[in-house]
């Protein structure tokens, strides 16, 4: 198992590798600059250190999300004794209060449905009649040499 000081390090590495990155230096660049062996190792360095940051946001979202819902409940709790108890405006900041609940959640979001439709109509029948034809038009035009031309 490595050590933390070579974790550290190595994370410190891969955080150097994808702020030249940022700053336009390419993956053979990163890998000369910083010793890598390759611009594949490179490459990999920055992908690595991506997904660090992606990883400390998503915690940090759940953190922040847990701390919001903490202070709504404390919000809560005297209001909707307040609210049991007939006070109409404290019944009012309750449903505020759970609106904003609701919508940290994602519970309130409309569901998503994909439809695809694929009956054939009888248009789509008449359709494909007249691009045929017309495409037998094109391949076998129609010549009318007894026909005058109209004379005005």
């Amino acid at each position: 198992m490595r050590s933390r000081r070579v974790n550290a390090q190595t994370a410190e590495k891969h955080e150097r590798a994808l702020q030249l990155l940022i700053g336009g230096a390419t993956n053979q660049q990163i890998a000369d600059q910083l010793g890598y062996s390759s611009r594949g190792a490179a490459h990999n360095a920055v992908t690595q250190a991506l997904n660090e940051h992606s990883a400390r946001r998503a915690e940090l979202a759940d953190q922040a999300l847990t701390i919001a819902l903490e202070r709504l409940d404390a919000l809560w709790r005297p209001q909707y004794v307040k609210a049991i108890r007939g006070d109409g405006h404290a019944s009012e900041t309750c449903l505020r209060i759970l609106d904003r609940q609701i919508k940290l959640l994602g519970l309130g979001a409309p569901s998503r449905a994909d439809i695809s439709i694929t009956s054939r109509t009888e248009l789509d029948v008449q359709v494909e009649t007249l691009l045929t034809k017309l495409a037998d038009r094109q391949t076998h035009p129609v010549i009318e040499a007894d026909k005058e031309p109209d004379k005005e």
